[in-house]
């Protein structure tokens, strides 16, 4: 196969930040604001902001350039009748 390249993008993320639940370290259920009864509302924790930020995405060349066949497409069908 030819030696060849692919390509792709990343957007830049802008300065945000992520909510995520608080659960409690023995039982995993939600920590309450009203206490431990039914009915509180679920306390929420906020991810620190890492500001505008990119990601490198790398992608390696492929191929080693050595001689390959490019055949279409086929059916192959083996059919034998018996003489006797």
């Amino acid at each position: 196969m030819p030696s060849h390249t692919h390509s792709a993008s990343a957007n830049v993320a802008g300065n945000h930040t992520h909510t995520f639940p608080l659960l409690s370290r023995e039982n995993g259920t939600y920590l309450n604001k009203a206490g431990a009864g039914e009915g509180g509302q679920k306390n929420t924790g906020t991810t620190s902001s890492d500001g505008n930020h990119s990601h490198v995405i790398t992608i390696n060349a492929t191929g080693s350039n050595t001689a390959h066949n490019n055949m279409m497409p086929y059916t192959a069908i083996y059919i034998w009748q018996r003489t006797v």
